[in-house]
């Protein structure tokens, strides 16, 4: 069964169907589109067909007309103004990034959900002090000397007193070098709090936990329920914890910190499990179909051109890969006739 989520609307706004997560992102996709005004007849027709295909299209689209209409938007929502999307994101100097940004404000918009997909949440990752964009990664030297590095995706407030240095996760995943000084260095995340001792470590958010890995040092594991008692992660181990305890130790991958090089490393993994990490690189939809799903690959990758990974799997395993779009990507068994 597709994940499915519904939440009650704002206040004045029509109540959000109960759809799958992935044709909110389609139907916002296809807003977006329209409102650009580059749409080809190929490109409406293949609209019309997505609109025809599944009940649940019509049901989102429908949705985003009837938001569209008590906003008192002119007409249908393919003429709805792209400037109302963009208000509500953060200035970029990149045409492509502020494309993804208009369609994340929008699903957060138009689709008010639970975590990630509700405005309320989305905020104070509009307003980091630091953030990057999907698919891209930055480094920045803190005052005390500490060495931040932010994944794909991934937002950090920087809050630094007489007392304390604190580091809020927000989002995404970094990778933190501690700085030498006095005063006691903090990452806080939505789980716990994590307390180094003159460490390198990388924290990942994941859906409903947090991975801290321990490359050098030792960092502590304070969960958010005070009933638990901390966990000291040692060097060389990796360890998953939320609010209410800590994971087993396990060892650390070796290919933990790949990422902070711009490469993303595969080691007899799963396709599936590869396309998943590799969609945290770019924006839209990637998945692969269930007869695929379990093959298996090695090597290393760049995080950079996501899509010329795609382009050479066809020359690593019998598949072929199938661009709907630049944003939709399926990667289907190779064909007989190929």
């Amino acid at each position: 069964m597709s994940e499915s989520w519904s939440a009650d609307a704002e206040e004045g706004l029509p109540t959000p169907p109960d759809i799958a997560k992935e044709i909110a992102r389609q139907a916002v996709e296809w807003l977006v589109e329209w409102q650009s005004g580059d749409m080809t007849a190929d490109r409406q027709e293949a609209f019309r067909r997505w609109h025809h295909a599944n009940p649940d299209h019509r049901r989102a689209w429908r949705h985003i007309e009837q938001v569209n209409q008590r906003l008192r938007d002119l007409g249908g929502p393919h003429r709805a103004p792209l400037a109302r999307a963009t208000l509500l994101t953060p200035p970029l100097s990149s045409r492509s990034r502020t494309r993804r940004r208009v369609v994340q404000s929008l699903v957060a918009a138009l689709f008010l959900g639970g975590g990630a997909w509700s405005t309320r949440d989305a905020w104070p990752v509009w307003r980091a002090d630091l953030r990057t964009a999907v698919g891209e990664r930055a480094t920045h030297r803190l005052e005390d000397g500490t060495e931040l590095t932010l994944n794909t995706d991934s937002a950090v407030d920087v809050l630094f007193d007489d007392h304390e240095r604190r580091l809020r996760l927000i989002a995404g995943e970094i990778m933190v070098t501690t700085g030498q000084d006095r005063r006691p260095l903090v990452v806080e995340t939505g789980q716990g709090e994590l307390r180094p001792l003159g460490t390198r470590f990388t924290v990942r958010v994941l859906e409903d936990a947090i991975r801290l890995s321990v490359l050098e040092g030792v960092v502590a594991i304070h969960p958010r329920d005070q009933g638990y008692q901390a966990a000291r992660v040692p060097a060389g181990q990796q360890r998953r914890f939320n609010a209410f305890g800590v994971a087993p130790a396990a060892p650390l991958d070796d290919n933990a910190a790949a990422w902070t090089h711009g490469m993303l490393v595969a080691s007899n993994q799963r396709l599936a499990d590869f396309l998943a990490e590799l969609s945290r690189y770019r924006s839209g939809s990637l998945s692969c179909d269930p007869a695929v799903a379990d093959l298996r690959l090695s090597g290393t990758y760049p995080l950079a051109d996501s899509d010329q990974v795609l382009t050479a799997l066809p020359g690593i395993l019998p598949v072929e890969v199938r661009f709907l779009t630049r944003y939709w990507v399926r990667i289907l068994p190779k064909s007989s006739s190929g």
